[in-house]
């Protein structure tokens, strides 16, 4: 066997590594997305409750760590958000498709009502999720593990194939 095969082999193996964590690191931006905006909805609840403030107030004055953990992108100007429509918009989503939805969804009946349901609303999709958060806590784990092993074996094989 020839030292380019071995070493053609070795980073074979190596890219499934690099792979592998790249996808693990892509399953926990999911769950720290989720976590940042079950944050941003505890924040927005206690403007409303406490301030009765309308969004694009509630937005302006948000920690832009809390936004940044939602997915903001870096160039996205703060002052030009004026809606949580907007901001997801502004938003590199890494969290699953029904989240996303259920994001849409709590968009569009923010500001739509008076503060006792904009606080039920509120609590409803904090609810929900932080529901989804700890079910991606619980998978992740075993996802991690799953992830890694597809992709070491599927560039071990091709390695294989190769030598």
């Amino acid at each position: 066997m020839s030292l380019y095969k071995v070493l053609g082999a070795l980073l074979l193996l190596f890219g499934g590594v690099l792979c592998g964590r790249a996808l693990c690191r892509r399953a926990e931006a999911g769950l720290l997305q989720t976590e940042g905006f079950v944050a941003l909805l505890k924040y927005i609840r206690n403007q409303i409750d406490c301030y009765l403030m309308p969004v694009d107030r509630i937005l302006a004055g948000c920690d832009p760590g809390i936004l940044m953990a939602c997915g903001l992108v870096a160039d996205a100007d703060l002052r030009e958000i004026k809606s949580f429509s907007e901001l997801l918009d502004c938003c590199e989503l890494c969290v699953s498709e029904a989240t996303a939805e259920l994001l849409r969804k709590f968009a569009g009946e923010l500001g739509t009502s008076y503060r006792d349901m904009q606080l039920k609303i509120c609590d409803y999709y904090i609810g929900k999720l932080s529901a989804e958060r700890d079910r991606l806590q619980a998978e992740l784990p075993a996802r991690r593990k799953m992830i890694m092993t597809i992709c070491i074996c599927a560039f071990a094989g091709v390695a294989l194939i190769m030598i």
